[in-house]
């Protein structure tokens, strides 16, 4: 600055404006309106408002993903106890141990069902040890069925899924 304009009083240190009536509240009104027209920051306030969004999309996809192994674990190991029963069905208990074991997720024998039937050649379902309609051998037949609640991550747990693993093997 020229020693000129320090001398009439047209320069000021920054930070000290002169003390007018209206001065600092010029200076307010000046600096409000250079933020408003400022595009500073802008980047940072739209991440902010998308961030949430974005995380709650990721977390879902990470949450259904996770879903969708627990129902492949449980499917493992139903049909590893459908090959327990095709080797012994009389053997319940160790079928259904056997589907706890083969599992990689928390379930118990409570939540194993083993069910025997018997079918025609026709697929009609009859009394086991009764004979077919039209003369030919009935089939005996199990179904291994689990059960597993699933706890998401991001909704409250008790809201969301129960998943279901079920096979059927011919056992005679």
């Amino acid at each position: 600055m020229s020693r000129k304009m320090i001398e009439a009083g047209k320069w000021t240190a920054p930070g000290r404006e002169k003390c007018q009536p209206g001065g600092v509240l010029a200076v307010l009104k000046a600096g409000i309106a250079g933020l408003a027209r400022s595009r500073a920051g802008v980047m940072a306030v739209e991440f902010a408002l998308y961030c949430p969004v974005f995380l709650i999309v990721i977390g879902g996809l990470v949450d259904y993903g996770m879903a969708i192994f627990d129902k492949m674990e449980l499917v493992g190991a139903v049909r590893s106890g459908a090959q327990l029963a095709l080797a012994d069905s009389s053997d319940t208990t160790a079928i259904r141990q056997a589907v706890v074991d083969a599992s990689g997720i928390d379930i118990s024998l409570s939540n194993v069902t083993t069910t025997t039937f018997c079918e025609c050649a026709d697929t009609s379902t009859i009394t086991c040890g009764d004979t077919c309609g039209d003369g030919s051998v009935n089939h005996y037949l199990m179904t291994v069925t689990a059960t597993y609640t699933y706890a998401p991550m991001l909704l409250p747990s008790g809201i969301c899924c129960s998943l279901t693993g079920t096979t059927t093997v011919r056992t005679q």
